[in-house]
């Protein structure tokens, strides 16, 4: 899997192309809303003219899901860029139809176990991202990091540590939070350190911002404490924003 600036510009312009020549290609479409929203979670060359980001994701994907309703990769879409646009109920609606249409499409079972999991459905998550690594197992070690972040919460810190070594995902920043979180829980305080510091150098804007960045991806208080402690452990600095934590109280 590539994850570049460079690569993710190539793809929105490919994409774009593809849709406006073949205007009923719904994976196409799909896709495309998945680049969109790469421009806000990973703030890959966002747009300055135009709606947001989540507002395009919103609308290429249910156009997607308009043009072909059955279409997996449109139902995917559509639950990701609702999760990110704070409507979780809608989101793990649309997640639960999409897997109940296709229950053996596992990125469909990976992007959904990920999303409720991070919602605080950890449990649940955990089981989801087991079966998608059971059967794709060459897709998992793309899944596997955030089912080491799931074993993390379930307090089984022997996994969680199993998990992120054979993840696959360190092109994505956030791995490498999770990989300092999960070594410093187990007591592997120079991996955690080294962890911490690839991620503060990969996105240096996260940290002072991290409360409202999780917030953003639908994480529950108590969690958010869980990772604020775990990021300390590892040796990072976060400086709690109360407002941001208050908007967090909020979700369910």
């Amino acid at each position: 899997m590539q994850l570049s600036v460079g690569a993710h510009a190539v793809v929105r312009g490919c994409l774009e192309k593809a849709v406006e020549r073949y205007p009923a290609y719904a994976t196409a479409r799909a896709m495309l809303s998945m680049i969109y929203l790469d421009e806000e979670r990973y703030k890959f060359n966002p747009k300055t003219e135009g709606p947001p980001p989540i507002e395009r994701a919103l609308q290429a994907a249910r156009r997607a899901v308009q043009v072909e309703p059955g279409n997996t990769r449109a139902q995917q879409a559509l639950m990701t860029a609702l999760f990110f646009d704070k409507q979780l109920a809608e989101a793990i609606h649309v997640g639960e139809q999409a897997l109940a249409m296709n229950p053996n499409d596992t990125e469909l079972m990976g992007e959904f176990g990920t999303r409720i999991a991070i919602a605080g459905q950890w449990q649940r998550g955990a089981e989801l991202l087991d079966q998608a690594i059971i059967l794709n197992p060459g897709g998992g070690g793309f899944y596997r990091g955030t089912r080491g972040l799931a074993s993390y919460m379930l307090g089984d810190t022997e996994n969680a540590v199993l998990q992120i070594k054979r993840s696959d995902m360190q092109k994505f920043p956030l791995f490498h939070a999770v990989a300092a979180i999960i070594y410093a829980d187990a007591g592997m305080m120079a991996d955690a350190r080294r962890a911490a510091a690839v991620f503060e150098t990969m996105r240096p804007d996260f940290l002072p911002n991290f409360i409202s960045e999780m917030t953003s991806r639908n994480m529950r208080i108590t969690d958010l404490n869980r990772l604020v402690a775990g990021l300390r452990k590892a040796g990072m600095t976060i400086r709690v924003d109360e407002r941001a934590f208050a908007d967090a109280t909020e979700l369910p």
